[in-house]
Order: structure tokens, then C-alpha cells, then sequence
């Protein structure tokens, strides 16, 4: 519910939560490919809720959890755990 929440702040800032969002995975030590870009060049807008897609696809565990610890740090520990 807090992520919902923190996400619902960027319902007018999209731009800025895609920005976020491309931090997050150039901070990955994996090779995952930033869903949030196509043709080499970030999405200049998504719905907010379209964050989930980021971890809720068809993608090993290890890496959803890779990822939500990278989103988690970004928005400031508003993530505490996150259950299979």
C-alpha cells in the first residue's frame, strides 16, 4: 500500500518516475534490459502503476528482488519486504 501510495505522488510527474525508474536498473549488476526503454531511448511517459511490471513478469526471482532493492533505495525505504 506505501509504494502504491509514493507512486500515486508521480500521477503529474511522469517524466521524472521514468527517470527514477532508469536509475534503478543502471544500477543493476545484471544484464535485465530497462523495460522503460524502447530503441535505446527512455518512454517519456508511463502510469505510475506500470512500476509493477517491472518486477511482476516472467523474470527469475533473484533478479525481481534485484530489482524491487534497487527501487526500494530510491524511494527511500518505502518498500520493507517483499513476500512471493
Amino acid at each position: 500500500m506505501k509504494f502504491a501510495d509514493k507512486l500515486l505522488e508521480y500521477k503529474n510527474d511522469r517524466i521524472n518516475l521514468v527517470n527514477i525508474l532508469s536509475e534503478a536498473y543502471e544500477s543493476l549488476e545484471t544484464d535485465l534490459k530497462n523495460p522503460f526503454k524502447e530503441n535505446g531511448e527512455l518512454f517519456d511517459d508511463i502510469c505510475p502503476f506500470t512500476v509493477f511490471s517491472a518486477f511482476n513478469r516472467q523474470i527469475k526471482m533473484n533478479n525481481r528482488i534485484t530489482i524491487l532493492k534497487n527501487i526500494k533505495e530510491i524511494f527511500e525505504d518505502v518498500l520493507t519486504e517483499y513476500k512471493r
